[in-house]
């Protein structure tokens, strides 16, 4: 299956733009990868929270025996805990991501500043 870009991404020619992208696009992409991260983190913790309420009382499995009571429980419980870890792993990426633009925002500054009447900025 080939990946393809979302309607609209490519602009209303379809024409991918041509070299690196600029400094001000790298960082409005940073910014939106962590707003994606952070929705994902979103989910998978309303998910996790979700799952907690799907416990059953080991009387729901009466007709097959308390082992798959405790089986069901055990795979429950797996599922919200690994849900709840990706929550915070995404949530730690937009953080990162936040972070990194942070960095290069300031060096980019530092280095303005350090080169100050060299070049014309603008």
């Amino acid at each position: 299956m080939a990946f393809e870009e979302p309607a609209g991404e490519a602009g209303s020619s379809g024409a991918q733009p041509s070299g690196p992208p600029t400094f001000e696009a790298a960082m409005d992409a940073l910014s939106a990868d962590a707003v994606l991260w952070e929705g994902v983190g979103e989910s998978l913790a309303w998910t996790s929270e979700v799952t907690a309420g799907l416990t059953l009382e080991s009387k729901a499995f009466s007709f097959m025996g308390s082992d798959t009571a405790q089986s069901y429980e055990e795979a429950r419980l797996l599922v919200q805990t690994i849900l709840l870890q990706g929550s915070a792993t995404t949530q730690d990426a937009a953080h990162t991501l936040r972070i990194v633009r942070e960095t290069y925002e300031g060096a980019d500054e530092a280095a303005k500043a350090r080169l100050e009447g060299t070049w014309d900025w603008e």
